[in-house]
Parts: C-alpha cells; structure tokens; sequence
C-alpha cells in the first residue's frame, strides 16, 4: 500500500469517481483504504482542488491560532465559545490571543524555542564535580555504593550455593 499519494493520483481518483467507479474500486486500483477515497472526494467537494492539497501540521496549527485569537481580538467573542468552536484549551486561546495582540499574527508560527521543556522540568541532571575534593568525594560515593552492590550479590551467590548443595547431598530416604 501506497503511504503517500500526489496531487495528481488524488484528482485521478476523484475524476473515476465522477465517471461512476465505486469507491472500493477506486481503492483497490490505487492501492489503498476505501475510506481515504470518500475522504479525497469529501474534501474535494467541499473546497475543490485546495482540499486534496498537502497541508502540513505546523500550518493547520499557525491557521487554527489566527483563527481563534481573530475570534476574539477582532469579533470580541469570549474565550468560552472560542474554545468550544475549536476544540481547545481556555489557557491556549488565552495565549494566542495575548501573543498575537502582542506580535501580531505572524508571532503565532510554530516556534521551536516556544516548546522546549523548561529546565526545571524533568529528571535533573547531575553536576560534574569541579574542585578536586569534590572529585574525592563522587569517587568515594561511587565506590561506597559498589561495595554495597557487591556485598549483595555475594550474599545472593551464597544463598544459591547452599540450597544447590542442599539439594545435592541430600540424603535419601530408603
């Protein structure tokens, strides 16, 4: 099966459509999913050759945030409704909009730095020693916790040891 689909195979399966082929017909010629076909033509009839067209996430993200922060900056609409039209966050809406007063609507593009985790979240990283007293220290911590280690697994392998050899000698009961 075919991943992705050009323009052109998209109008080719379209204009078969128009000339009466069924959907599954379509689908199996092109080698892909009946549903993709009804979605092709649904689109098609509902925005023409703009609706098959390739759209990426970042784009459709940039025009959905334009869309409700020109909700409610220019139709004064409350960020409730917004919400419920777009299917999104009340913060969300409330930071488009504050961004796009601020900026304008070109400072709603997808911006990589905006995404970052903050430092603070997450598993902190440790600090590499600097000083050499701290590097006696991280090596003593380092060696402590081995030795812990290995007194455990010593203590395990002398565990196994015994119950092998009680199972070895043992003695039978005739």
């Amino acid at each position: 099966m075919k991943e992705k689909f050009t323009l052109a195979d998209k109008l080719n399966a379209i204009k078969l459509y128009e000339e009466y082929f069924r959907c599954c017909d379509i689908a199996s010629l092109i080698g892909c999913q009946k549903s993709l076909i009804s979605t092709w033509i649904m689109r098609y009839n509902k925005r023409g050759v703009k609706g098959l067209e390739l759209m990426s996430n970042q784009s459709k993200e940039y025009f959905l945030r334009v869309k409700a922060s020109r909700d409610v900056i220019e139709k004064s609409l409350p960020f409730r409704k917004v919400t419920v039209k777009y299917r999104v966050s009340v913060r969300s809406v409330e930071r488009w909009s504050k961004l796009a007063n601020a900026g304008g609507y070109k400072a709603l593009k997808y911006n990589k730095q905006h995404n970052k985790q903050s430092e603070a979240m997450g598993k902190p990283r440790k600090k590499e020693p600097q000083t050499e007293l701290e590097n006696f220290r991280a090596e003593n911590e380092w060696l402590k916790m081995k030795n812990v280690l290995l007194k455990k697994l010593k203590a395990l392998a002398e565990e196994r040891d015994a119950k092998l050899s009680a199972l070895v000698h043992k003695p039978s009961k005739d």
